[in-house]
């Protein structure tokens, strides 16, 4: 079986976030009703989810049955950024279910002693995790993570940190959620990049938030942007 962790498409450089003909404001600022909403599949795989061997902070999502990897395939690596840059990650443990039952590794963030919010580095260590844990002697993950097939996605403030993690020449796929830069140079505060930050991407980038004439995230690499009504 072949998954593909780029599932973007590739719009033009010219791409930009003026609201589109025939969409009004109102239109924009509605609610999305949940009824007749898509749903999100389940994949083949149960889950199941533990700690980080080894990286105290840290939470893995991965099939529960590891067989079938690598002799069918292996498992990309989704790390993820939370809202608020919230360091305990919870509230996503469904979506992030969702994405492992489909044959990945989804890693997080978990509380740990002294109160802080998750950070770039937390995704590194996530990343460094993995690439160790596939090389690791007697790990249940030995040759079973697709080290080539990195991505790192986040809602809002984790949406910033994605981008900052855009720049490590493993990640392969950036997701933005909810999220972007200010078109000013330089970052807003700890987390928020500047604009400069899209001239470090190099991979595929889905950014999905509503209209706003202050973000920007295209023009830079292939990129697919999906401005819904909620």
């Amino acid at each position: 079986m072949h998954k593909n962790i780029v599932v973007l498409a590739l719009i033009g450089a010219g791409l930009g976030l003026a609201q589109p003909k025939g969409i009004t404001p109102e239109m924009i600022n509605r609610s999305l009703p949940l009824e007749g909403a898509p749903l999100a599949v389940a994949g083949p795989y149960k889950v199941t989810s533990e700690p980080a061997v080894g990286a105290a902070g840290l939470m893995v999502y991965r099939p529960e049955t590891l067989d079938a990897f690598p002799k069918k395939d292996t498992l990309p690596l989704m790390v993820w950024g939370n809202g608020g840059c919230a360091i305990d990650s919870t509230r996503y443990g469904g979506f992030m279910s969702t994405i492992a039952s489909h044959g990945f590794l989804v890693m997080s963030t978990v509380p740990r002693e002294g109160a802080r919010q998750e950070t770039a580095d937390d995704m590194r260590n996530a990343i460094d995790w993995a690439t160790k844990e596939n090389a690791r002697t007697g790990s249940p993950l030995k040759g079973k993570i697709a080290v080539d097939k990195i991505a790192v996605m986040g809602q809002s403030c984790g949406g910033f940190l994605s981008i900052t993690m855009g720049a490590d020449p493993r990640v392969k796929t950036i997701g933005v959620f909810n999220s972007g830069i200010s078109e000013a140079t330089g970052a807003v505060n700890s987390t928020q990049p500047g604009a400069e930050a899209l001239t470090n991407l190099h991979g595929p980038v889905y950014g999905w938030h509503r209209w706003n004439n202050k973000t920007s995230l295209t023009s830079f690499v292939p990129l697919l942007v999906d401005h819904p009504s909620a």
